[in-house]
């Protein structure tokens, strides 16, 4: 089924990529923080 875009949809996705992003390289600084713990 053809739905017309959602703008709002269209108007978040960017948004929503850039916090995924964000919540990734945050998630890799804890991470290598996490790991560097556990090594000590």
């Amino acid at each position: 089924p053809n739905h017309p875009p959602n703008p709002k949809v269209t108007l978040l996705e960017p948004a929503r990529e850039a916090i995924i992003q964000t919540v990734q390289s945050k998630i890799r600084e804890f991470g290598s923080a996490g790991k560097a713990i556990a090594l000590t």
